[in-house]
């Protein structure tokens, strides 16, 4: 067990003398990452992505988009992210993916296990484990951690016993006390 977190006052990363914060943030859909890695990039320069998902969140459009700004959607994330150059080259993780790697067939499953986590867009089963989840997180600990968001989270959608707003929040806790 991790000791409790007590370095709030500890500076983040800093660049050209300058401390840069953590940005953590909650809720949306798969329209959130993209903007946050552009605004990571802007002010860290590259980065390596640890992305949890079901999918790889790499087509190229979702439903016949026609222009690019409609097409930053479901599961098209990470395509922009490369085709915009903010993934560093072999150093991304793409961790839970459990859909075929062939293109057409690359839908968002997410990446907890639906019946941990009914209240998503796209509930599943066979992703991870809040306590699986947790692990893996616990590992990343020591790492220079800048950014991390958690969407797909829908609590008007969550059964009385509200799992995956616990499971949402579980993870949140993980993140934040990462050091």
């Amino acid at each position: 067990m991790r000791r409790p977190y007590t370095d709030a006052d500890k500076l983040g990363l800093s660049r050209a003398g300058k401390t840069l914060p953590r940005v953590t943030t909650l809720g949306g859909d798969h329209t959130i990452p993209l903007p946050l890695l552009r605004s990571v990039i802007e002010a860290c320069g590259p980065v390596t992505v640890i992305h949890f998902e079901g999918t790889r969140g790499s087509r190229r459009s979702f439903g016949g988009s026609p222009s690019q700004v409609p097409a930053n959607n479901h599961g098209t994330h990470c395509y922009h992210a490369a085709m915009e150059g903010l993934l560093k080259n072999d150093a991304n993780i793409h961790a839970g993916i459990r859909t075929k790697l062939s293109g057409s067939s690359d839908y968002d499953n997410d990446g907890y296990c639906g019946l941990e986590t009914p209240a998503t867009g796209t509930p599943e089963t066979g992703g991870w484990s809040t306590r699986e989840l947790r692990a893996i997180i616990h590992g990343l600990d020591g790492l220079n951690f800048m950014d991390a968001d958690i969407v797909e989270v829908a609590p008007a959608n969550d059964p009385h016993v509200e799992l995956s707003t616990m499971a949402a929040a579980a993870i949140l806790h993980e993140v934040l006390t990462l050091s």
